[in-house]
């Protein structure tokens, strides 16, 4: 295989492998990631340790939202080619339906921030209109197929970068956190694998660029966005260029006072106390990322070093597996991991149609391909959890859809799966009955 195609294929996977190696150990602590799995070495079963520190079942080798999202962009780039974030939406919102009682239609395990960015996108009719103003680096995994797909930076991709992500939150540390992580597979596709002396080298050669890179996003970001820039103050268009300075400054430092660094810079410009490198923050999970790329050599072992670490596993397991498969290559990751990940045959037949721009002709659709992993996961699940699970993925339980109205048979009127067309139109159709329901309703009407 030709070495870019093979570093194409890495990443892809790469992202995939290494959200389904991180699930088990997902909001764990490390003693706790110790005392249950040794180490986080391969696919786990959980079975075990339902209840006893794992709270959801997750099959082996099965991925989560993280890479969902990031399908859901890679096949709105194969198949309806530039159509833009319209056909990233369309998937977002097709994967939101249906699926498995008390979950988020076939989204496995998606956080409460993605909840309810997916819930205001479904019920949105200007995509960049959106209220959420998170920054938990929870949708950068969608930067990584575009950037798979252009294989080169230009104004373009620095726009499908910024309106993905300003898609489900507006905030400015998000938007920049995708278009960063997109920017360093960039870097990582056009290096050769390096030898374990030249790995800290070669990151902070990618660190330089990516200060660089930090004013074209701001300035980008101020030209095409003006209303969201003038939301955002210079203390947060600052905050990536900093910090990433900060980096370089002390790259040499021992790990340990790197890692105290990255969680009191971050601190200082969130206005919140972080404890660790590795919570759920775009100024924290990528200087981490970067550290641990640059200090431990290959595929597998910066994987295990890095979910070892536990809390936000699945982000740092899918943003690592990115960028080490884009710099090490499809055939540095295990056997065992390639062959054992669910889907893995359609994701790298989407990693082959990715690395030559097109011709996906023979992928399974997503919607289909989404559905069967979560109704075999949740039927698995069953089998093993004793007590009803509630979704609390968007902090509240699971409310009746107080929506519906006498003799709407919507449902009935479901369009067949092997229609794809006809079922996104339908939904779309239904999230706009359902708005308009809403602004009907009188104004004293109380649910709670």
């Amino acid at each position: 295989m030709d070495s870019r195609n093979d570093k194409i294929m890495g990443s892809l996977l790469g992202l995939a492998i290494g959200d389904a190696l991180a699930a088990p150990a997902r909001g764990l602590k490390p003693e706790t990631i110790q005392q249950l799995f040794k180490q986080m070495d391969g696919f786990k079963d959980v079975r075990p340790f339902l209840g006893k520190g794992v709270k959801r079942y997750r099959m082996r080798g099965l991925y989560g939202a993280q890479t969902q999202l990031a399908l859901a962009v890679c096949d709105a780039l194969l198949i309806d080619k530039k159509a833009g974030i319209e056909a990233v939406a369309e998937r977002l919102r097709e994967l939101s339906s249906g699926g498995p009682e008390g979950r988020f239609g076939m989204y496995r395990s998606p956080e409460g921030v993605c909840v309810r960015a997916l819930e205001s996108l479904v019920n949105r009719d200007e995509l960049l209109d959106c209220e959420l103003k998170s920054a938990t680096l929870s949708f950068s995994t969608m930067a990584i197929p575009a950037a798979l797909y252009y294989q080169k930076t230009s104004a373009t991709l620095l726009r499908l970068w910024l309106e993905t992500s300003l898609m489900m939150s507006r905030h400015l540390w998000e938007a920049t956190g995708a278009a960063l992580t997109g920017f360093a597979t960039l870097q990582l596709l056009d290096l050769e694998a390096p030898s374990e002396d030249e790995t800290p080298e070669r990151v902070a050669e990618i660190l330089k660029a990516m200060i660089a890179f930090c004013a074209e996003v701001n300035a980008t970001f101020k030209d095409l966005f003006p209303e969201a820039a003038a939301e955002t103050n210079e203390k947060l268009f600052k905050g990536f260029t900093v910090t990433l300075e900060g980096l370089l400054e002390r790259f040499d430092e021992p790990e340990a006072e790197l890692f105290a660094w990255i969680s009191k810079n971050a601190s200082e410009f969130a206005g919140v106390e972080i404890r660790h490198p590795n919570q759920g923050h775009p100024l924290t999970l990528i200087p981490l990322a970067l550290i641990l790329l640059s200090r431990v050599h290959g595929f597998s072992s910066v994987m295990t070093q890095g979910l070892n670490m536990g809390r936000e596993t699945e982000k740092i397991g899918s943003l690592l597996g990115a960028w080490a498969g884009a710099w090490y290559g499809e055939e540095a990751i295990p056997q065992e991991w390639r062959t054992g990940l669910v889907n893995a045959r359609e994701i790298k037949s989407r990693g082959k149609a990715l690395a030559r721009k097109g011709n996906a002709n023979g992928l399974k659709e997503l919607y289909e391909l989404e559905s069967g992993a979560t109704s075999k996961n949740y039927q698995e699940e069953k089998k093993y959890v004793q007590t009803p699970t509630t979704r609390k993925a968007s902090g509240r339980d699971v409310l009746p859809d107080i929506w519906s109205v006498d003799g709407d048979d919507d449902e009935h009127k479901k369009p067949l799966r092997d229609d794809p067309i006809q079922r996104r139109k339908f939904e779309r159709d239904k999230a706009r009955k359902k708005k308009d329901r809403r602004k009907n309703l009188p104004s004293d009407m109380d649910f709670f």
